[in-house]
């Protein structure tokens, strides 16, 4: 079995294939839809600009074929920017287009007084509803967050988690076999892990 990591610029690559080398899991960089086809589940991870990687993922003809190979059934997990990336519109920059795999959209963190728009460091998770991704993980457990925009206004169906930073914002989703992660499993030491041991072997279906 074969993990692709969709290939972004600036999406700190390094992180995630150490956390997958240490795994001893196969995994391939994607930069291309005939990438995309050689492998069973995918991971997008990201940091930065929204708009930037929907122009990226747009150029690459990945946006289109990430569409289509979620909707053929096969697992895809989203991290940071990559679960972002999974709503339906971004608001950074501009209103640029996501995949539109869960509802919503992407917009700065909610400000409260006191509060740094910037979540940056280690949080806890809150947990809506049970997911295979998510087997093993206790409520409150904490993960590592880097992040200053959030997804907003989907499906609460779709909520696996909330975390608060002043107030509560959305920490986890999911919609069948797409599932995605503000906070960084890679950088989360033993939970993170546990994460991607669960994603590995998940099938798709909940």
């Amino acid at each position: 079995m074969t993990v692709g990591i969709i290939s972004l610029e600036g999406s700190n690559l390094g992180s995630l294939v150490g956390a997958l080398t240490r795994m001893e899991s196969v995994y391939t960089i994607v930069r291309s839809p005939k990438n995309l086809l050689q492998v069973e589940r995918a991971i997008l991870p990201g940091v930065g600009s929204f708009m930037k990687a929907s122009v990226e993922l747009k150029e690459n003809k990945l946006l289109s074929a990430l569409r289509s190979f979620a909707r053929d059934g096969n697992p895809l997990m989203g991290i940071c920017l990559g679960m972002q990336l999974l709503s339906e519109r971004g608001m950074e920059g501009g209103v640029s287009e996501g995949l539109g795999l869960i509802g919503g959209t992407t917009q700065p963190l909610p400000k409260a007084p006191g509060i740094q728009s910037q979540h940056v460091g280690w949080n806890s998770i809150k947990l809506k509803s049970s997911h295979p991704t998510t087997n093993g993980i206790l409520d409150e457990t904490d993960f590592y967050f880097v992040h200053g925009f959030t997804v907003a206004n989907g499906n609460a169906a779709e909520i696996l988690s909330v975390t608060n930073h002043g107030e509560d914002f959305v920490s986890a989703v999911s919609s069948r076999n797409v599932v995605g992660f503000q906070f960084h499993p890679e950088k989360s030491q033993k939970p993170g892990q546990k994460i991607f041991e669960n994603f590995l072997a998940w099938d798709g279906k909940c």
